[in-house]
């Protein structure tokens, strides 16, 4: 049989807890003997280090004094250094003025000993002598050159711009190079070149318009000048086709030598070109268009052509702020002013943007369009030269509102309103003369068309409402069977 160990339980735990409390006794016992020696060497360790810092400090200290000495005395070394610079600078200074009044003096007495010496011998003295300053800068100025030499006969030479287009086109020689003027051939017949040589505008030249957006320079030329038309191309000079965004704009300006191809260019007028009936006219010809304002009045927004001439006057493009008192005291300067009205709105009571101006009389209101006061309207157009343009810049103002350009025009009439509204019949018992003002017109009397008796519609359907027996009426009703 194997023998087995049989422990008791607890005795393990009971041997480890005594010799942990064996090991603890040993450890105080060793402090317990060696702790003052410990003690000690840590109170001398302290105490050495303590005399090390103070030795350092004093050392530091006695450094910081030594320099701060240095640093003294070098500031004062260079405080003499610098006096020291300064006075010699000061004695070669004075050493050098007394040396150039020395030789000013010195030179004054050779020349008042070269002038005495000249007047004894009877010569003339001699000049000044110069510096060699002044010599060179004389040198400069009166310099002996031979002047310039220049040939107004020879050929002016060409640009460097001349130059390269020269290099590409070799042809164009003629024109960019021009020969000499010499004068031993100016009786010789010269070279007479057309206006239109160059790219400027010719004298006859065409507008053609209704062109193809695909139309070229190429296209026009053989229009004009091709096989049909008989005309060489030799007489277009310049074609001016303008483009906007790759494509023509659908009309050309086209010039020609002679009056001539210009008669042959207008003939092809209302021809297919492309599909479209082109229409061709002189560059010169303005008969259809509108003439210029030969008037000297401003542009402002007044229409004096739209309506019929009245006492009203239409103000528009009036701002969301503006009060009947503001038209008012505007137009005074045109005459007597009756009534405002000014269209608001219900909810703010603001502006809507335009009004009304009532003056006494129809030439007011022109005046009121024209910007000008009675006095003015008779000397307007004979003023000249700064009282013009002083009245212009004057009438410009009055054209304006509040900073707005207001738009003027003739109102309409309460008569010609009334017309328009009510299909032209005048106003019954109003035979005043002037303007008519639309009163309420006659009303028709409504008719009831009810019948007399006010419940008979309910008595005829009485059966039908209530199923009542009534009495016959003399109708016999059959039925089909």
């Amino acid at each position: 049989m194997s023998r087995t160990k049989l422990n008791k339980p607890g005795g393990d735990q009971k041997c480890k807890a005594e010799r942990r409390a064996a090991k603890a006794e040993a450890r105080a016992k060793a402090k317990a003997s060696n702790g003052g020696k410990d003690t000690e060497m840590a109170d001398a360790v302290t105490e050495e280090k303590k005399e090390k810092k103070e030795k350092k400090e004093k050392k530091e200290g006695m450094e910081d004094m030594e320099d701060m000495e240095g640093m003294e005395d070098m500031e004062d070394m260079e405080d003499m250094e610098k006096k020291q610079r300064r006075e010699e600078k000061a004695q070669r200074k004075a050493t050098k003025e007394e040396e150039e009044e020395d030789g000013k003096e010195k030179r004054q007495q050779k020349e008042e000993n070269a002038k005495r010496k000249a007047i004894k011998e009877g010569k003339e003295p001699a000049s000044d002598p110069e510096s060699p300053e002044q010599s060179s800068k004389k040198r400069k100025r009166t310099s002996t050159d031979d002047d310039l030499e220049i040939d107004i006969t020879a050929p002016e030479p060409p640009s460097k711009k001349a130059l390269r287009k020269l290099k590409k086109h070799p042809e164009l020689v003629p024109k960019l190079i021009k020969p000499s003027t010499d004068s031993t051939n100016s009786t010789a017949p010269k070279e007479e070149f057309p206006e239109h040589s160059s790219q400027a505008r010719s004298k006859f030249g065409i507008w053609i318009g209704n062109l193809a957006f695909s139309a070229t320079p190429a296209v026009l030329e053989d229009f004009l000048a091709g096989e049909r038309s008989g005309m060489s191309k030799d007489e277009i000079t310049r074609i001016n086709l303008p483009l906007q965004n790759g494509r023509n704009k659908g009309f050309a300006y086209v010039d020609f030598k002679s009056e001539s191809a210009i008669e042959h260019a207008l003939s092809l007028s209302e021809s297919l070109m492309g599909g479209r009936r082109v229409l061709i006219k002189n560059a010169k010809d303005f008969s259809k268009r509108p003439a210029a304002p030969t008037s000297n009045a401003p542009k402002t927004g007044a229409n004096l052509s739209k309506n019929p001439p009245s006492r009203i006057l239409y103000v528009g493009n009036l701002e969301f702020s503006c009060t009947a008192e503001h038209l008012r005291s505007h137009f005074l300067f045109a005459g007597n002013i009756q009534k405002v009205r000014l269209a608001t709105f219900e909810d703010t009571g603001k502006c809507k943007g335009f009004g009304f101006v009532d003056f006494e009389d129809k030439e007011s209101v022109k005046r009121a369009m024209l910007g000008l006061t009675p006095e003015e309207e008779l000397t307007y157009e004979d003023l000249e030269g700064k009282a013009e343009l002083a009245l212009h810049s004057l009438r410009k103002k009055r054209a304006i509102l509040n900073g707005r350009p207001i738009t003027m025009e003739y109102g309409q009439d309460p008569s010609v309103r009334y017309k328009k509204r009510f299909g032209g019949k005048d106003r019954e018992g109003d035979d005043s003369e002037g303007p008519k003002r639309p009163g309420r017109f006659e009303r028709k009397p409504r008719e009831d068309t009810r019948s007399v008796n006010t419940g008979a519609v309910y008595s005829r359907d009485a059966v039908r409402r209530t199923g009542a027996i009534t009495e016959g009426t003399g109708k016999k009703m059959s039925f089909d069977e």
